[in-house]
């Protein structure tokens, strides 16, 4: 990333040294690299080869830069049999920036020129990509556990889940299971979302909206937020999951799904709300949903909006008992659904 941002500059010994790593650990770009070697790029990377750089340097999963599905491996298919110029191809570029915008700006910086230095990359990353779903049925316990998830609640777990949460239309449907990677330390490289909190009171209230700005429900928290608030949510109330989730750290919280049920979210776009972004320095763009077409025209920022109404009535909620805390919270975003509706 250094180098690709070029702050500050590289020097000639700085380039060698990480050409020699990034080919051990990741071969397809050694060939790219050394053509920038041989004109002399040393300091930073050439403007053109810099959105490249930046998808390949992040901290995101390879899934996250080219998602693997049917249709998006149609498209490279597709784009790697036709010729090495598709500017012209106007229906291939379109199933592109809808499908991975990323991909779409990459190409774009080279003014569409695929180079074979560019098809092995972009082959390569889709390949991890498409590892990280592996077949269910081919699959051993050692290479993907998978818990029984599947056991629905019992009758004491589902009235603890009463207590702390309410979601008149999405009940719990199913456990939420015990993972691996749920005794693993987080990882320091990856987006961090600074939390504070009272030392007496609760950290806050975790709530749900769909993209016309009704309040599915909400969630009292015990802990300061973490991905494993909204990974329990959706794995245990939803059938399938959703096909877009945005969320203020929804980097995290795909990669806190991939290392847990990568399965269950393979057709899932995650995206960083507007609001939110300037956050986050190291995860890729594809989380930005300025990012993502399919995301055009809707509010991602509805329900940092909403949350400021709950704000007002913090002095009040605060010091309530729980009766009293539910029944208020119910109440008034009851009242705020109504009058989203009776808008329409």
């Amino acid at each position: 990333m250094q180098y690709c941002l070029g702050v500050p500059p590289l020097c000639e010994a700085d380039f060698t040294s990480m050409k020699k790593s990034i080919s051990r650990s990741f071969p397809p770009l050694g060939p790219l690299l050394n053509i920038m070697e041989n004109i002399g790029c040393f300091e930073s990377c050439p403007p053109e080869h810099r959105p490249l750089l930046e998808l390949l340097g992040s901290s995101s999963p390879a899934c996250a830069l080219i998602p693997y599905n049917v249709v998006n491996e149609q498209i490279l298919s597709k784009m790697f049999d036709s010729p090495k110029d598709i500017s012209r191809d106007a229906e291939l570029l379109n199933s592109i920036q809808i499908n991975i915008p990323l991909l779409f700006e990459i190409l774009k910086s080279v003014s569409f020129e695929i180079s074979p230095e560019y098809k092995e990359i972009i082959s390569e990353v889709f390949a991890k990509s498409k590892d990280t779903f592996p077949n269910p049925s081919a699959c051993t316990s050692d290479q993907f556990p998978k818990p029984k998830t599947e056991d629905p609640l019992t009758k004491e777990e589902l009235d603890i889940a009463s207590q702390t949460a309410f979601f008149p239309k999405l009940v719990p449907i199913r456990q939420r299971g015990r993972y691996t990677a749920d005794k693993g330390k987080f990882n320091a490289e990856s987006c961090r979302k600074d939390s504070t909190r009272h030392p007496t009171l609760l950290p806050g209230i975790f709530t749900v909206f769909c993209e016309h700005g009704i309040c599915y429900g909400f969630q009292i928290m015990e802990n300061n937020e973490s991905p494993n608030v909204p990974f329990t949510f959706i794995r245990t109330r939803f059938l399938t999951a959703p096909s877009v989730v945005i969320y203020d750290n929804a980097c995290n919280l795909h990669a806190y799904f991939l290392n847990r049920d990568p399965l269950f979210v393979q057709n899932t776009t995650f995206a960083v709300d507007n609001l939110h972004w300037r956050n986050h320095k190291s995860c890729s763009k594809i989380y930005h949903a300025k990012n993502i077409p399919l995301l055009d025209g809707v509010n991602t920022q509805m329900v940092e909006q909403n949350n400021s109404k709950l704000r007002k009535l913090k002095s009040q909620l605060s010091y309530m008992n729980h009766q009293n805390f539910m029944s208020h919270l119910k109440f008034f975003l009851w009242h705020c659904n109504k009058r989203v509706l009776d808008k329409k």
